[in-house]
This record gives C-alpha cells, sequence and structure tokens, in this order.
C-alpha cells in the first residue's frame, strides 16, 4: 500500500497537488466569499427600498392582492410606491397573501442562500474539472517519459 506523503509524490503529482489546494482556496472559500459580500451589498438597497414601499402605507393592493390582478406601479429609486414589493411577488410567484415584510426577509435570504450555493457548486465543479484535467496531463506525461526510458 502507498504511502500519501508529498515526499512519496513525483514532481507533476506535486504540481497537481499545489494547484489543486489553490484552487480550491480561490473557488470553494475566496470566490463565495466574495460572492456573499457582493449580494449583501446588494440586499442592504434591496431591504430599504422594500421597507419604504411596506412604510408607505399605500401597498395594501400589492401586500394583499392576488397575483394575476397585480399592475404594476411606477418605479422610484428610494421605494415607497410598492414597485419592489410587485416585482418581489411577480418575478418570484410569491402567491402568499398577505405578502408581509418577514416573508420577503425570509424570500431575500433563501435568495442569497440560493446565489451563494449556485457559486460554490460552480466553483466545485471547476475544481473538479480543472485538478481532474491536470492529473490526466500528468499520468501522459509520466507515461511518454516512461515509454522513452
Amino acid at each position: 500500500m502507498g504511502h500519501l506523503t508529498v515526499k512519496y509524490l513525483n514532481g507533476w503529482q506535486r504540481i497537481w497537488l499545489v494547484f489543486t489546494i489553490a484552487l480550491s482556496l480561490w473557488c470553494l472559500l475566496y470566490m463565495p466569499v466574495k460572492s456573499y459580500v457582493y449580494s449583501a451589498r446588494a440586499d442592504a438597497g434591496y431591504r430599504k427600498n422594500i421597507q419604504a414601499d411596506f412604510d408607505s402605507g399605500n401597498c395594501d393592493a400589492y401586500i394583499n392582492g392576488a397575483l394575476a390582478q397585480l399592475t404594476e406601479p411606477p418605479y422610484f429609486e428610494d421605494g415607497g410606491t410598492c414597485w419592489f414589493i410587485f416585482k418581489t411577488r411577480t418575478t418570484y410567484k410569491i402567491e402568499k397573501t398577505p405578502f408581509t415584510k418577514n416573508d420577503a426577509e425570509n424570500h431575500e435570504l433563501w435568495e442569497r442562500f440560493k446565489s451563494i450555493g449556485g457559486v460554490f457548486f460552480t466553483g466545485l465543479l471547476i475544481l473538479l474539472g480543472c485538478s481532474g484535467l491536470l492529473y490526466l496531463v500528468g499520468l501522459a506525461v509520466a507515461r511518454i517519459q516512461k515509454g522513452r526510458a
């Protein structure tokens, strides 16, 4: 049975190991954290704007109305026109009424989780593909060198 220590690895295996560790840190740590920070900034603006919609007191039809009956209100960058409630409900097909602040917060957290999960899963696929490809290149080079000897 072979030993799995660095001193028993050949040159290509060492390159593969270093590459895989570095790519793992990039794909499975750095990119998901970067995605989380980016989405947290975007969500802070969304939270403020949808809060303005709920606080306006003018959005009862968008909070309690059936999804099929909603019409798009005018957009205002800082919220308060019910546009953010409308877009959230229609984009994600949220039929539940009344649509509460708590529902909006829970939906925001779920969307962030899905986004970060997607980044992590994509990073995992990239890691497996690139690491596997480099390992196969190493095996091919080893066979070529063994054939020459």
